[in-house]
């Protein structure tokens, strides 16, 4: 059974799930950021042999989070897809019948990505940014003040911890820069970004059934 992460956040309770996704509890939304949705689909268009399959499997995977969590809603903090390509086939057809399909309302905060994409192709709602309570959802981290609570995506965090002496491991996770909460990318096939913590930063970990936060004398400097 997965176990979230509890973080309050301008006194709101967050679940930082194992699964690279939030649930808040008080309003029932489930938060995920970087789909990517059609990113294999990009490289084929360019020419680039990538196998099919990951975007049914991350939407299914999406499905079965807000069915266990009970979400009313998921909000995308951006990037629900990847590209104009991606865009050119069945994703818009797939894209809608989720959406007809899935237990919860869906909410897109539009991404860079999804702006390159054609916000008026992607059948799904979106806004620039939302406000949850005190808090602030939008796409890019760079664009929120230090001083306001916030929840973004965009960054597609990740971390480097040792597993052995002469190795490390480089492992995706929620980095609390300031007060915003970057969230990883939740799609299969996004990749990640190593961070540099500052003083003050926290770094959770996704770790099995867990998350695990990372103590200050083990982050990278």
């Amino acid at each position: 059974m997965n176990t979230p992460m509890h973080l309050h956040l301008a006194g709101i309770d967050l679940e930082l799930l194992p699964d690279l996704a939030v649930f808040v509890p008080e309003t029932r939304d489930l938060l995920v950021a970087d789909l990517h949705l059609g990113k294999s689909a990009t490289f084929r268009a360019r020419g680039i042999p990538i196998p099919e399959g990951e975007t049914a499997a991350d939407l299914q995977r999406l499905t079965l989070l807000a069915e266990r969590t009970h979400a009313s809603r998921i909000i995308v903090a951006g990037d629900l897809v990847h590209a104009p390509e991606a865009l050119r086939h069945d994703l818009p057809d797939t894209l809608a019948q989720w959406m007809e399909d899935c237990p919860a309302t869906v909410l897109l905060v539009a991404g860079n990505h999804d702006q390159r994409a054609g916000l008026h192709r992607i059948p799904c709602p979106s806004v620039p940014e939302l406000t949850l309570g005190p808090l602030l959802i939008r796409h890019h981290p760079e664009s929120i003040r230090p001083d306001q609570p916030a929840i973004a995506g965009h960054w597609h965090p990740s971390i480097r911890l040792p597993d052995s002496p002469r190795r490390s491991s480089r492992l995706a996770c929620f980095f609390l820069h300031h007060q915003c909460l970057i969230l990883p990318g939740f799609g299969s096939f996004t990749g990640t970004h190593p961070i540099t913590p500052t003083p003050g930063d926290r770094v959770f970990v996704p770790l099995g059934t867990k998350v695990r936060e990372i103590p200050a004398a083990l982050l990278p400097s």
